[in-house]
């Protein structure tokens, strides 16, 4: 009876601290777009998938279910000259879990500077980037669980910001009713460095 008090007291701080993390600006909006053809199908709902490779940027507890090498690139050619593209890499370790390696990027194109009296500046561009290092393992027959570091960089004009960040995951299987149920807190981190060059 302790034991389920201190379990519910804890998770009560973490989803308050939670909250509190999302109503601040978090920065980095490219981190929020939907990655590869099946997740966004599921409008995003893919962190109780397993065995998809797409998983390692939704939840990396997804990969421990890879048994063999997989790979995934990815390419969206947006309206206005934006391009975003993906590519991924996932190695089983022989009854040691499994690791993930990924690549996500935008680019915004050339925009026509101008300062505040209209005058042209020049020519300038935008684009974000990210790369995903991630472990997944069973932990028991049916749990997995998965850790990701994350670096990321986000660069407009003369001005660049950079951040690490972690993602953590833990995906439950009910065998009977063919159910998975899954947990990921992704983008943990802040940015480490803004500059203007």
């Amino acid at each position: 009876m302790i034991k389920k008090r201190i379990i519910i007291i804890l998770l009560f701080f973490l989803f308050a601290g939670i909250n509190k993390s999302f109503s601040k600006d978090p920065g980095f909006e490219f981190l929020r777009t939907e990655l590869g053809a099946r997740p966004a199908a599921l409008a995003g709902a893919f962190v109780a998938v397993e065995g998809d490779l797409n998983g390692l940027f939704y939840n990396p507890a997804g990969l421990a279910s890879i048994t063999e090498k997989a790979g995934t690139f990815t390419y969206i050619n947006h309206l206005m000259d934006i391009s975003a593209g993906v590519i991924a890499y996932a190695h089983p370790l022989a009854k040691r879990g499994v690791i993930g390696i990924g690549i996500h990027y935008f680019n915004y194109g050339d925009f026509e500077g101008k300062d505040t009296q209209g005058n042209d500046t020049g020519m300038f561009g935008a684009n974000d980037f990210s790369m995903t290092l991630s472990y997944s393992m069973p932990v028991k027959d049916n749990i997995k669980a998965g850790v990701s570091g994350k670096l990321i960089n986000s660069n407009i004009e003369n001005y660049s910001a950079r951040a690490f960040a972690m993602d953590l995951g833990i995906i439950y299987t009910i065998e009977k009713q063919k159910l998975n149920i899954g947990f990921s807190l992704i983008n943990i981190g802040s940015a480490t460095k803004e500059i203007g060059r």
